[in-house]
């Protein structure tokens, strides 16, 4: 298995879900769509963690557990919502678990929506297609990278995908 990078995992993540949300449409609460995307991750050959619990720490101890929608390909959040069209606070609880993850890229689907659409939610503390956190160690904070612009042909048509 080659080594897929955040944009090629997000764009399978999408073709899944869209292919849940145009088979089952809104109106459920968040298992079947759950149970259904588990399914066709499954169908298409795609590695993923359903359930995978993260340590939630404050001042280095241990204060409690959350347990991620998915995980796919060991590298991006995805959570799916029933909400019905108001992802602000999903979008908070998505940023707060990639970063407690050491995840890069989180996903954010509401499916209880007409229209799909996918939120991405990219980790501060990583410079997307570095590769390298910029989080603190032991040193102290370290500094926030700018985020690095892509400059392949696809960058714009990648964009255009999400909602900002």
């Amino acid at each position: 298995m080659t080594d897929m990078n955040h944009e090629d995992i997000a764009f399978e993540v999408r073709k899944a879900l869209e292919e849940v949300h145009a088979s089952l449409g809104p109106g459920f609460d968040e298992d079947p769509y759950k149970r259904a995307f588990a399914q066709e991750l499954t169908r298409r050959n795609i590695p993923y963690e359903q359930g995978k619990t993260i340590p939630i720490t404050y001042k280095g101890a241990t204060v409690g557990e959350y347990a991620l929608n998915f995980v796919v390909r060991d590298k991006v959040y995805v959570r799916i919502a029933a909400e019905g069209g108001h992802p602000g606070l999903l979008k908070a609880q998505v940023a707060a678990c990639v970063k407690a993850a050491k995840l890069k890229l989180g996903l954010l689907i509401d499916m209880n929506v007409q229209s799909f659409k996918m939120h991405q939610v990219i980790n501060p503390d990583f410079v997307l297609g570095s590769g390298t956190s910029t989080a603190a160690d032991d040193e102290g904070p370290a500094e926030r990278l700018p985020r690095q612009k892509r400059k392949d042909k696809n960058a714009d048509a990648f964009d255009k995908l999400f909602d900002q």
